[in-house]
């Protein structure tokens, strides 16, 4: 009985042995046709690996102001948020001015009027222009597409997605 039972102990430890091999073979063989299976067989291994050819997508948003000359004015997050550590920035702009969590009542973002007005501050301070007279402030979100080609990365297309309005609150 005792011998029935260290060899059913045996014959999982060696079917779990066999299991092992037969994912990583896969991985392997799916990983040089296609891709990576993750997490079908097994974790990631956490680094940055690209497909070959395949294209990088980037979500990238832009405050975007209409300047006292008329101009139309790009100015990218880093500059408004240039006092806040950068790997909060993009949080900040997920959470705050992305379109999508809006779509219930438009694409409108309603600041208090101390944030609008210290978001047109920073612009007036950090890209040295102001919206002329109670001009509109748009967050643009753009897909920006790159292709990796060895060890270079480069844009290869950039198409607006979306757009937030940032408007005062009335108090």
């Amino acid at each position: 009985m005792e011998n029935s039972h260290k060899r059913k102990i045996r014959g999982g430890f060696y079917l779990f042995a066999a299991w092992l091999i037969f994912q990583y073979l896969m991985v392997g063989i799916i990983g040089v046709i296609h891709s990576e299976p993750w997490p079908a067989f097994t974790l990631p291994g956490f680094k940055n690996v690209f497909d070959r050819g395949e294209f990088i997508e980037q979500k990238v948003p832009v405050f975007v102001v209409e300047g006292a000359d008329g101009e139309t004015h790009s100015i990218r997050p880093s500059r408004i948020f240039s006092d806040i550590p950068v790997s909060h920035h993009n949080g900040i702009m997920r959470h705050q001015f992305n379109p999508a969590r809006f779509s219930s009542g438009g694409r409108i973002k309603m600041l208090t009027p101390e944030g609008y007005d210290w978001l047109r501050a920073r612009i007036e301070e950090e890209a040295g222009l102001m919206p002329a007279g109670s001009g509109q402030i748009l967050v643009v979100w753009s897909d920006h597409f790159y292709r990796i080609r060895g060890e270079e990365m480069r844009q290869v297309s950039s198409v607006p997605v979306d757009t937030l309005f940032v408007m005062r609150a009335v108090p």
